[in-house]
């Protein structure tokens, strides 16, 4: 179906084209023949050129506005796939030829009919209804206790029925779920995920930006100090994208640091998973910004503290910035969110060690002049303090109460030290979410 979305995409793609160079056109010499002609069948040849602002700005249009999946893609590449479409389809446009010395761009000169026919070929066009394939992640710190089977992604176990829910039988037997890369013939080495997360997009790195939103999502059910607790185990990642029939694979980092603990995805997790999948495809402003905090929240996961700060403060600017009243529309954001009463001070104080690692004042949060007087008046480090914050603010705004952190491993331990003695009797909590 033709939108207006279309129409006003060719109109500014035609304005980037002219059939001479003028001052900085980017000369496109082609054969052309009917839409959907095999390369044997074209026999009309022509020469064009692309004025590159025109192009640009008709390309950062159609990223904008046009399907999800393109604002995942650099601009450099929508470019490509304009300047692809209008060979491919520059039988509508031939007539536009006959004048050649016609110096305007194409948008002055093609009929009102030749727009119409090429808005219409846009709509169908795979840059538009791009195929959508499904993306495997192996992952090595998660444990699926029952598989998740959700409209754009989901979450099994390697050992049990389908776990790649795959809608080819014929490739599922092909392929060994309980090792990376899943390829029976596979003569190199080998890795046994624990769990696999699958991903439905049209482009790689489309599945990637979901793949960190659904692990920053899935890091939060972790208590905080298990959250940023790393053994020593050795972890791995890669990537399986199937397409059709075909299977193609590649290594890659691990995608979860090396935690102590591993995850375990549940039928209690079910719900705020549900709210995940449907804000990921969701093209409505704010569940993008929510998306862009998760983002966020995961890249720092595996970062040391101080290089956690920063980032921990772009996922709440994420969900709370405000470009005119950066700094007010945060503090209110958190307080409001978190209901901290008593505490503004101190938040003001912690947001304002924010603005000096965010605009340059101190890179490394540690050269802050406010790190040491922080800790010194509330005996407590605000570089946690941030990490806290955010992972609450995330948690409530994104999920609601649907997302409930999963119990601490360390509990039954940390009881029985304490009954021995070997453990304070009470811990005093100085964090500023600890009540008053």
């Amino acid at each position: 179906m033709t939108e207006r979305v279309h129409f006003e995409t060719v109109e500014l793609l035609l304005a980037s084209i002219t059939s001479q160079i003028g001052e900085d056109g980017l000369r496109s010499a082609f054969l052309f023949g009917k839409p959907g002609a095999m390369h044997w069948e074209k026999r009309a040849g022509t020469e064009i050129y692309f004025h590159p602002v025109e192009l640009h700005l008709a390309a950062h249009f159609v990223r904008s506005n046009g399907p999800q999946y393109l604002k995942a893609l650099p601009l450099s590449e929508v470019v490509s796939k304009l300047q692809s479409f209008v060979t491919e389809n520059f039988w509508y446009l031939q007539d536009t030829m006959l004048s050649h010395d016609d110096k305007r761009p194409f948008n002055e000169k093609v009929e009102v009919e030749a727009k119409k026919q090429l808005a219409q070929a846009l709509a169908v066009d795979q840059l538009f209804i791009a195929e959508e394939k499904t993306t495997l992640f192996p992952l090595a710190t998660a444990q699926v206790a029952e598989d998740v089977r959700l409209e754009n992604f989901f979450l099994s176990c390697p050992k049990g029925d389908d776990p790649f829910n795959l809608s080819s039988p014929d490739l599922a037997s092909r392929l060994v779920p309980t090792q990376f890369p899943p390829l029976p013939n596979f003569a190199g080495r080998k890795e046994q995920p624990t769990a696999w997360l699958g991903v439905n997009s049209p482009d790689l790195r489309v599945a990637r930006k979901m793949r960190a939103a659904i692990l920053g999502a899935l890091s939060l059910t972790q208590p905080h100090r298990c959250r940023y607790m790393f053994s020593g185990r050795r972890v791995f990642g890669g990537q399986c994208t199937i397409d059709g029939e075909a299977a193609s694979y590649s290594f890659e980092p691990s995608h979860t640091p090396p935690c102590f603990y591993d995850i375990t995805i549940s039928a209690a997790d079910m719900d705020w998973l549900k709210v995940l999948s449907a804000k990921l495809a969701s093209p409505e402003v704010q569940d993008r910004r929510h998306m862009k905090a998760l983002e966020y929240f995961y890249r720092s996961w595996e970062q040391s503290p101080e290089e956690r700060f920063p980032t921990h403060c772009m996922a709440l600017d994420a969900i709370f910035g405000d470009a005119n009243h950066a700094t007010q529309a945060l503090l209110e954001g958190v307080a409001n969110t978190l209901e901290i009463t008593g505490q503004e001070k101190r938040l003001r104080e912690l947001i304002s060690l924010r603005a000096s690692v965010i605009h340059g004042g101190a890179p490394d949060v540690y050269e802050s002049s406010k790190y040491p007087k922080y800790f010194r008046k509330y005996g407590f480090d605000p570089i946690v303090d941030l990490e806290r914050i955010t992972g609450e603010c995330i948690r409530i705004v994104v999920f609601g109460d649907r997302l409930a952190e999963h119990s601490d491993p360390n509990e039954a331990a940390i009881k029985k030290a304490r009954a021995v003695g070997r453990f304070p009797k009470q811990v005093i909590d100085r964090s500023i979410l600890a009540s008053p």
